[in-house]
């Protein structure tokens, strides 16, 4: 019989994550919200970092943060994902999953993979958004910083007007804040 693999997403803020769980695997992901085929029998030594790792759910493509993958993460997710759609019980979807595929690949035939200016500006407007919302914040209350001073993900959806923030993404712009600080 041969051996099962599952999708695991990394949903960490680093700009790439090089394996550090199974040595020597030579897996690395893109940046947050790429995938990797993993073996199953191996998946629950990444996922029981549930802050860095969680299984790719057949619907991610469909999500917001889909969007910001490229064309070829994007077709790679699908792959992964159509190769084991039992673990997700959703064999309904595999047709609609591999219709998806076709039309990737045929758009990354047609056009290179590029952002556009305004894909560009969109997600730095958003990431501002959040990180004035996070400059709002008062650190010393208990409604808009958690008890392991962590900005409260609902105050920064709250004072952004964005709905669709999570702990991750107010990780990732604390992080790019804090390598953009002058040294001193």
């Amino acid at each position: 019989m041969s051996e099962a693999y599952v999708a695991v997403q990394y949903i960490g803020c680093l700009p790439t994550k090089v394996d550090n769980i199974v040595h020597g695997s030579g897996l690395i992901w893109k940046g947050q919200f790429s995938s990797q085929r993993i073996r199953e029998s191996e998946a629950y030594k990444y996922l029981r970092h549930s802050d860095e790792f969680r299984l790719l759910h057949p619907l991610f493509l469909e999500s917001d943060y889909a969007a910001s993958l490229s064309k070829d993460d994007q077709l790679n997710a699908l792959q992964t994902i159509c190769s084991n759609l039992e673990l997700h019980a959703a064999e309904e979807l595999m047709p609609v999953l591999q219709e998806r595929i076709r039309d990737l690949r045929e758009m990354s035939v047609r056009a290179p993979q590029s952002t556009s200016p305004d894909d560009r500006q969109r997600f730095l407007d958003r990431r501002l958004k959040v990180a004035d919302a996070i400059a709002k914040l008062d650190i010393d209350d208990p409604n808009d910083y958690t008890d392991t001073k962590k900005p409260r993900v609902s105050r920064v959806k709250e004072i952004s007007g964005l709905n669709d923030v999570s702990a991750a993404e107010i990780r990732q712009v604390q992080s790019m804040k804090e390598a953009a600080a002058p040294a001193g």
